[in-house]
């Protein structure tokens, strides 16, 4: 996975560790003919949302690759470039990182075949503590008269939440299958609380994977998250409201 991270200009912040970034944030498609990747300065639409984080969709029919992709996801690499958070974000958790969206696939080839869909970025924000959250609903539509299966490849998981290539989570572990009907449909959903995490770097990447199986002409559909809360230590609280009300008036 290719990534770009540029201007590592720094600052600390009483424990948060903050640097201004390039966004760069790249999808990975990969399928039994090869794999490709997606670069979000490159390839479909990117727009800024309030919070900090950006919007990035597109579309891509690659047949050659044996799949067909449309994409609406939110990334936040840099949490206090957004408003600023109020002082209960702050001490139910601080800021969050975070990639959450859909994702739309369908399988081109001429049989069942294997898949994998990553979203990965790279972190603009460092803390000591962490905790760690998310959910995924997935979702399996038949397009023929024959019945389809969405399925966890052996030994993996459909969902996998990562830090430096770390697993951190897995949802819909193998053996796991989703049975759709002819011309029918098939899903489900899971979502895991909030779990201790350990220190997250400047320039780490974080991420989610998608693994599965998939039958011939079917459409599979990932709507999946993964947070990053930092915590501040006690004392941080009223600097890191400073560096908010900062970012802001330079947003403005």
């Amino acid at each position: 996975m290719s990534t770009r991270f540029a201007g590592l200009a720094g600052v600390v912040i009483a424990g948060l560790t903050c640097v201004t970034s390039a966004r760069a944030v790249v999808i990975t498609v990969g399928s039994e003919v090869g794999t490709l990747t997606l670069d979000s300065n490159l390839v479909g639409t990117v727009s800024a949302n309030a919070d900090g984080s950006i919007q990035w969709s597109g579309s891509m029919q690659r047949a050659d690759l044996g799949w067909g992709l449309d994409w609406n996801l939110a990334i936040n690499e840099d949490p206090i470039a957004g408003v600023v958070p109020s002082f209960a974000a702050l001490t139910g958790g601080g800021p969050a990182l975070s990639i959450s969206g859909v994702a739309g696939f369908t399988n081109l080839l001429g049989a069942t075949a294997n898949f994998t869909f990553n979203v990965g970025a790279v972190s603009s924000l460092g803390a000591g503590v962490t905790t760690l959250n998310g959910a995924s609903t997935i979702t399996l539509l038949d397009t023929g008269t024959d019945g389809g299966v969405m399925a966890a490849l052996a030994g993996g998981s459909i969902y996998d939440a990562v830090i430096n290539g770390v697993s951190q989570q897995q949802l819909f572990i193998d053996p796991f299958s989703l049975n759709a009907p002819p011309s029918g449909i098939d899903f489900t959903g899971a979502v895991w609380g909030k779990i201790p995490g350990g220190p997250i770097a400047v320039g780490d990447l974080f991420g989610i994977n998608h693994a599965f199986s998939l039958t011939a002409g079917d459409q599979a559909t990932v709507n999946s998250s993964f947070f990053i809360n930092l915590i501040p230590s006690p004392g941080s609280v009223a600097l890191f409201g400073v560096a908010g009300l900062v970012a802001l008036r330079r947003r403005r």
